[in-house]
């Protein structure tokens, strides 16, 4: 009959390795744009918060210093953090898919009742919100709160511009999902695959176990890459891997509670003398200006995927040391707690809480035992007593729960 099965074969074998290799594509042209608006979601959103706090930066550091204005400028200044706290909750709620519960922003209490009902009910509350800004600081240089040339204080303008169009470029993202016909197209082709290629294996492969791996991983990394694209397309969901946007919030108030503390407004007194006209340079560990940087803190704490750690400070020889939860036995505490043994210790770190290494601190000069914020206890292994900071030298260990 002039039947050729060899060629047959050959030919379906290239017809299908061109439609693999056509859905390979597709699915790395859409992986790459799930990652690219995954990476651009977040950096906008960095950098509306940056460009934010630098302007109320900017604007708390231009306010007078004249008594006879205090009162003013302290009306303006809580005014102010009140009102950008507002703003960028307003550009989160805009393309978060989150609970407004999880959500967090500085009580606006104070603020006239009239303008917050009219706020809530506005479909623009970013454009809203920065044009009120930008009328506070019009009037504070009017009244002399902000006395800076205005050449000056157009920059603080321009930072409020820039983050509203990062703002608006997020909500790009978030309401403009990649077109409809690419995923469809590729799930169709993904079915029509993990459909045939398993029939192929069966034809032609000649051992079948190998065919069946080969179909099963072929078929599997393809839908995989598939799953994780649409995953990453839409970052700013509740999912595991959509971006933390309640800690973004909640470090955008507690940068704004920093700059309103009456230390962090006024640069610190500095004594020159003439040996130090030549720098020298220290550790960073000996002068106690540590690392205060907590990766990943997001994703860890919040969705509770790593094990509760604990620290152990030895005071003797003023290092920190970390023990996981899950390998301190009752019986380590325990001794480790009355002084007779050391528990095992893991890899060292640094206490990066000021609020307990000033416990630390304190309960060191003092002796004893005390409670720290969240129940942790912290025993002084020397049986307590122990005076000043000179006294009672011993060994030291100390329970933190983190």
């Amino acid at each position: 009959l002039g039947f050729d099965a060899s060629s047959h074969v050959k030919e379906v074998n290239q017809i299908w390795a061109s439609f693999t290799f056509v859905l390979g594509v597709l699915i790395v042209f859409r992986t790459n744009q799930a990652y690219s608006r995954y990476w651009e979601g977040a950096t906008l959103l960095l950098q509306v918060r940056a460009e934010w706090l630098n302007a109320t930066s900017s604007l708390i550091a231009f306010c007078t210093s004249e008594d006879s204005l205090r009162d003013e400028k302290v009306r303006f200044q809580h005014q102010l953090v009140r009102l950008m706290s507002m703003l960028y909750c307003a550009a989160l709620q805009n393309v978060a898919l989150v609970l407004d519960e999880q959500m967090e922003l500085i009580d606006f209490e104070g603020l006239d009742p009239g303008s917050i009902k009219y706020l809530k009910e506005c479909g623009e509350r970013c454009d809203v919100l920065c044009h009120w800004i930008r009328r506070l600081v019009v009037e504070g240089m009017a009244t002399g709160v902000i006395p800076v040339p205005p050449p000056i204080l157009t920059r603080v303008f321009q930072e409020l511009s820039r983050g509203i169009v990062n703002a608006k470029d997020v909500q790009k993202i978030a309401e403009f999902p990649l077109p409809f016909p690419y995923t469809q197209l590729i799930v169709v082709m993904l079915i029509v695959q993990s459909i045939v290629t398993p029939m192929l294996g069966a034809v032609q492969g000649s051992n079948p176990v190998l065919a069946f791996i080969v179909t099963f991983v072929s078929v599997f990394v393809l839908w995989c890459m598939n799953y994780v694209a649409a995953e990453l397309e839409q970052p700013f969901g509740e999912d595991f891997n959509d971006l933390p946007i309640p800690k973004m919030m909640a470090g955008m108030n507690e940068r704004l509670e920093v700059l309103m503390q009456e230390q962090a407004q006024r640069p610190p007194f500095f004594e020159f003398h003439a040996g130090m006209h030549q720098l020298k340079l220290v550790n960073c560990q000996q002068k106690g200006y540590t690392s205060t940087k907590s990766f990943v803190e997001g994703f860890c704490k919040v969705r509770s995927i790593s094990p509760s750690p604990s620290y152990i400070y030895n005071r003797s020889s003023s290092n920190f040391a970390l023990l996981l939860a899950s390998e301190g036995s009752a019986s380590d505490k325990a001794s480790a707690t009355s002084g007779n043994a050391s528990p095992r210790l893991l890899a060292p770190v640094s206490l990066r809480s000021p609020s307990k290494l000033g416990a630390l601190q304190q309960l060191e000069e003092g002796g004893g035992s005390r409670e720290l914020g969240g129940g942790a206890l912290v025993f002084d292994a020397d049986g307590g007593g122990g005076g000043g900071g000179g006294g009672n030298r011993g060994a030291f260990v100390g329970w933190i729960s983190d």
